[in-house]
């Protein structure tokens, strides 16, 4: 289902309703209800029904103030020329209606990083959304719709991503026209925490089916890591956070070992630190 929202991306990604009302100085002159209507593109946008006359009194005339700033195609649509803001007038003999045009075009949306969020965790707001307007700057003003394309991983309620279950989605959003996409990922920490082992000694944990991500790294102040992780009945590639950071899918259920490789006696016990984070598939 798709939601409509105002995002201000110069802070935040913050959810509001478009306010319709009079304007004091438009309406007065006008005689008419005035709504408000964000554009982010150039394309051709169709109007609100309330800002269209009745078209049983007749046909339509469409004024757009000022001229460069934005245009009427045709019929019941609009669309923006450049950065700014103008009045839309449409009206025939015995109907009036205005739009209060604010026309923000954004040229291009810059890739998103992915949002990760854990299992359990509270929701998370939703980041500001990286793009270039007509001048090369940043809009800061953004109006348009977003779903969720898997609400069983995650599911979207007022700008806050909320997390289900393991797995990975996307959220769609359609700014007049212009398409961005934000992925999210939700995972689970299996461990995450110190390990002290005696010379000799082994500690593991069982893995079930699943992607996870593993990372032994030395105990704060060590300069070497004595203590050594082996996987079993899993795939795994290296990662780039440390010699011992590992990519792994087990596709029946497989185990981590780390076990400490100095001898056994005195002084051989050995602290590191073990991460196993689940992922979605």
């Amino acid at each position: 289902m798709r939601r409509s929202f105002w995002l201000l991306v110069s802070l935040t990604l913050a959810v509001v309703v478009v306010a319709r009302g009079r304007s004091s100085r438009d309406a007065s002159s006008l005689n008419a209800p005035v709504d408000t209507l964000v554009i982010n593109s150039k394309l051709n946008i169709s109007l609100p029904s309330s800002a269209t006359p009745w078209r049983i009194l007749g046909k339509p005339a469409y004024q757009v103030t000022p001229a460069h700033v934005a245009h009427s195609p045709h019929t019941g649509a609009v669309a923006c020329d450049t950065t700014g803001d103008a009045l839309l007038t449409a009206g025939n003999r015995f109907s009036r209606r205005s739009v209060l045009l604010i026309c923000r075009p954004v040229r291009s949306f810059f890739p998103f990083q992915s949002i990760r969020i854990a299992l359990g965790s509270e929701p998370v707001r939703m980041p500001p959304i990286p793009n270039r307007g007509l001048d090369g700057r940043p809009v800061t003003l953004l109006a348009g719709t977003a779903r969720m394309r898997d609400t069983a991983v995650a599911r979207l309620d007022s700008g806050m991503i909320r997390p289900i279950a393991l797995g990975r989605t996307f959220v769609e959003m359609d700014f007049s026209g212009m398409d961005a996409v934000l992925g999210v990922e939700v995972y689970e920490t299996v461990t995450a925490g110190p390990v002290t082992l005696p010379g000799g000694g082994m500690k593991s944990w069982r893995l079930p089916r699943g992607r996870y991500e593993i990372n032994l790294t030395p105990a704060a102040g060590a300069t070497t890591q004595p203590l050594a992780l082996s996987m079993y009945k899993a795939n795994c590639a290296p990662g780039r956070q440390g010699p011992q950071h590992i990519h792994c899918v087990t596709y029946e259920e497989g185990a981590l070992v780390v076990r400490n490789t100095r001898l056994p006696g005195r002084r051989s016990d050995q602290t590191g630190r073990v991460l196993i984070v689940r992922q979605g598939w």
